[in-house]
Order: structure tokens, then sequence, then C-alpha cells
């Protein structure tokens, strides 16, 4: 027989069905076993997967428990008797760094012991929680953990809790939920919450190590006291509003609110980086300077482009497009290129465009269309400059052919998938993408924007591709190309 210490490496290689089979060998490895099995998360998701669980915790004299770092609960409703069992032992897992709950309700709904057996645990320091009403809220309200992360996916209203404690709102609001990991907590993101929990607090908790804060998927409360409830955040992450005529009516609203008290409790002097939409930028309504400023923009939000980038003054940039409206050249007034000549981009030195074109681009003059940006560009003080474009393939059959003459019904065209021999024409802006000559392109930009030093340009083709035309490589890999302005300019000996 082998060593111990030797059959303890090979475990540590071993996968998780052949550590149970050796597990079976030897009394003397089945503690590290265990250890190797728990090193990856546990998944509870059934009451037989729970009792299992506990069982198999229960053996080396519970020693077991130690070793377990990250568990995660599933969607499935679990019996109130499982749940009530594991909530008497969990209290055990004294290593225990990650949770993560599917349906926070469903799970912690099922017996309170649950609960209040994970708030135990003294060691959390990174949770996922999705559904997250009354149960997690207690919970949360109970735990000491020191948390560094924490992630909290959709709210859900519990009309009879908040009908029974009318302080329940304010106690699900994500700054009250996680005030007692206040102290530590690094990283908070808070998706599809209800605006009814998002109502301004009568006291603000102050989390002062958290430095990146990410909010998504419901409309933009009033932020005036993020900065004094985040004294030190350097990373915003916003992603909440689309915007058309009548939000872009809200979001001037809530721009002009935030403003105000901005004004009366102050901002933080400078963040580090800003990512989401246009629009969410201008709704902030943020008077301080960001240095990294990440944007998409739509051809609905590009009037709220100028006063976003105003008082941010960033050095770097990236402006994201996803609509063909702002590039195919067919609306001049909606052209991004004339909106790139503003005060805000005065100190931009490193800036970065992303074309993301999910389906073919009827009619496109991608060429003058950069011709145009670059000559909007050639005013600034820019160093480097990269281009990113994301095309899409004409033969991916998520792109349906039409054919009139096999209509069924009068006036109505029969749609059926292409076949591999009848392939639509490629896009203008996918020939372009796979047959650019990317340092004749380069050096266009160095003769227009005369202070860049360098250029480069990425092609992201589909991951749908099949087949391929052939004037371009059948690579998937995105292709880039960075070239410097003195590889242009040297002399040819």
């Amino acid at each position: 027989m082998l060593p111990h210490d030797v059959l303890c490496a090979v475990a540590a290689f071993s996968h998780r069905n052949e550590l149970f089979s050796l597990m079976l060998t030897s009394r003397d490895l089945q503690l590290e076993c265990a250890k190797q099995v728990l090193r990856d998360p546990v998944l509870l998701n059934s009451n037989n997967g729970i009792m299992s669980f506990i069982y198999f915790m229960h053996r080396d004299q519970r020693r077991r428990w130690r070793f377990l770092r990250s568990l995660e609960f599933g969607e499935a409703r679990i019996d109130p008797r499982a749940a009530e069992a594991l909530g008497r032992v969990i209290s055990r897992a004294s290593h225990l760094e990650s949770l993560h709950f599917e349906n926070a309700e469903a799970t912690l709904g099922a017996h309170p012991q649950l609960g209040l057996g994970l708030a135990a645990i003294p060691t959390v320091k990174h949770i996922v929680i999705a559904c997250i009403a009354q149960h997690a809220c207690r919970m949360l309200e109970a735990m000491s953990w020191p948390l560094e992360t924490a992630v909290l996916e959709k709210s859900v209203l519990d009309l009879d809790w908040h009908r029974a404690e009318e302080d329940s709102l304010t106690r699900m609001h994500p700054a009250a939920l996680l005030k007692n990991a206040r102290a530590t907590l690094q990283s908070l993101e808070y998706d599809m919450w209800s605006e009814f929990l998002l109502q301004r607090l009568p006291e603000y908790p102050v989390y002062p190590v958290l430095h990146t804060l990410r909010f998504a998927g419901s409309w933009l409360p009033p932020t005036s006291q993020w900065p004094l409830t985040y004294p030190n955040l350097k990373n915003l992450m916003v992603s909440s509003i689309d915007g058309d005529e009548e939000e872009m009516v809200l979001c001037t609203e809530s721009r002009l609110e935030n403003l105000q008290d901005h004004a009366e409790v102050g901002c933080w002097p400078e963040l580090e980086h800003f990512s989401g939409g246009a629009l969410d930028l201008y709704s902030l309504g943020l008077p301080c300077r960001i240095h990294n400023v990440d944007i998409s923009v739509s051809f609905r939000s590009l009037s709220s482009l100028e006063p976003a980038l105003a008082d941010a003054q960033p050095n770097q940039l990236t402006i994201s497009v996803w609509q063909h409206e702002l590039y195919d050249g067919r609306t001049p007034e909606l052209e991004l290129p004339s909106h790139l000549r503003m005060p805000g981009m005065a100190k931009v030195q490193t800036m970065r465009l992303k074309i993301n074109a999910g389906a073919p681009v009827p009619t496109v003059d991608f060429d003058a269309f950069l011709e145009h940006t670059f000559d909007a560009l050639a005013p600034l003080d820019l160093r480097e400059l990269v281009l990113f474009v994301a095309y899409p393939d004409c033969k991916d059959d998520t792109y349906k052919c039409v054919d009139p003459d096999t209509s069924d019904s009068e006036g109505e065209a029969a749609v059926r998938p292409p076949s591999p021999f009848s392939f639509p024409p490629p896009c203008p802006l996918q020939i372009w993408a796979e047959t650019v000559d990317a340092r004749a392109l380069a050096s266009r930009a160095f003769d227009a924007i005369h202070s860049i030093q360098s250029f480069e340009v990425i092609i992201h083709p589909p991951d749908s591709i099949i087949y391929r035309y052939p004037f371009g490589s059948i690579e998937q890999e995105d292709r880039a190309t960075r070239i410097h302005r003195d590889e242009i300019t040297a002399p040819v000996l």
C-alpha cells in the first residue's frame, strides 16, 4: 500500500466521485478525502440532499465541518423538518466563507431555525442572496458576519409583512440590511430592487471601507446619501434606465434634485471608475471628477452625453454603441461624431469606441463614419485610441430568409430558415470587419489626430460562425492589432 502522504496527494487531484470511492478503501483517508470533497461549493437543493449532507458531516467526530468553505441553496422548496435539522447543526461550520441563495424566502421560510443557525456562523465573507423579503431580512439583522462582498438580487414585496410591521420597508433598504457588516463590507451590488424599498432613510449607516457599488434593474433612487453612506467609494456601476422621451423628463427631474441635494450635503471629491448608461450618469448629477468613464449611448440618450461628461472630465473614456442609427449615415443628426465635440472630453487621453452590432446592418459606410469620428476627435489631446467592432454573421440561422412566393395567405410572406446553400449576402459591416487593413486605418487615424501615439483596432467575430465567407479568417477569437505612431512614420531603409 502507498504511504499515507502519497495517498493524500492523490486525493488532492481526484474527482469528487473518485474521492467517495477512495474513502471506502481506508478509514485513515476518510477525513482527508472529506476535506477534498468540501473544497468545492456544496449545493443543497432537496430534502434528501440536506439529510445526506448532515449525515456525511456527522462522521469523523464532526471534524468535517471545519473544511466547509462554500454553501449554496437551490431554488427548490425544502421541508420544514429538513430545514430545522440543518439549522441545528449548521453553526458548526466554523470556517464557512461563502453563502449563496437562489430563493432565500423559500429556503429560509421553511423553518426559522435555519436562518438563525446561519446567522450564528462567525466567518462568512461573501454572500449572494436572491428573492429577499422578511426571512432573509431577519437573518441579515441577526448576523455579525465580517462580510467583504454582498450581492442582493430581486427584492420581494411581502404585503402581509409590510402591513404587520410598519418599519419593514426601511429595514429592507440595502444600506439598512447590511449594517451589521458595515465595518468590513468592501463591495455591494443590488439588482432588481423595488423602488418602494429605496426611499430615504431617517438615518444612514456608514460603510467606511466600501469601494465598489453596483446598482441595476430598477429606477434610480435619490442618490445624495451615497457619498455619506459610502464615503470612500471608488467604483460606481449603475444600469437602470433605457430612456425614452417620457423617461428623459424624469431623468432631468432626478438630475436637478440630486444636484441640489449634493450642493447641500456634499459629494465625493473624485471617483476612479463609472460604468453604466449615459442617462444614468446624467441622472446621478455627480459634481465630481471621474477618471475612467465607461458608458453606453443610444440615439435617445445622445442629448444627455454632454452634460453627463461635463462634471466627470474623464482621463479615460469608453463609449459603447449598440444602435446602427448612430453610425449608419442615414440620419446625420443622430451620428455619434457630431456629439463628440464637447468640453467634457477636454481631458480625455485614452478613448475607446465600441461598436456592437447584434444584427446585420443593411446599409452603412463605416469608413465615412470613422472619418467623421477622427475629425471630431482631432482637437483633443488624445494619446491612445482603441476601436472595437463586434459584427454579426449573416449566415447565422437567427436571421431568417423571407420568401414571398410561398405565402399561405394574401399579403403575408412565409418565413423559412435559410438552407446551407442560400445564405443571405454579408452585410457591409461584416465585409468591412473581415477585410479591414489595420495598418492603413491606423495611418488615417494618425494623420487626422496628431496627438495620438497609439492606435488599436479589435475585431470581435460572432460566436455563431459555422461557415465563413472567403474574405477573412475562420477564427472566432478577437483579432487585435496595436500600432504605434513611430511604426507608421519610421523611415524605410
